[in-house]
């Protein structure tokens, strides 16, 4: 649902955001797709309108944990 990526993967992704032309620097935002890129590149379901970076697979971070538990106790119910 909002699965995040490793830290690692959102850093290259903001890297190649950050040597596009379509990224505006001041306000850190991607001018195809109107997004705030520090937060965009944090989710493991997000891509590049440019297609010059995809989805990526979910880390292994605590959010994550939480949320298949939530997401595993709901469906029990």
């Amino acid at each position: 649902m909002f699965a995040t990526v490793d830290e690692s993967i959102k850093e290259q992704r903001l890297l190649i955001c950050y040597s596009c032309e379509s990224f505006i620097t001041k306000i850190q935002t991607c001018n195809e797709c109107k997004c705030y890129m520090p937060a965009k590149t944090l989710f493991a379901e997000t891509t590049c309108p440019l297609d010059k970076w995809h989805q990526a697979e979910p880390g292994n971070s605590i959010i994550n944990s939480l949320e298949e538990s939530i997401l595993n106790l709901w469906d029990k119910s």
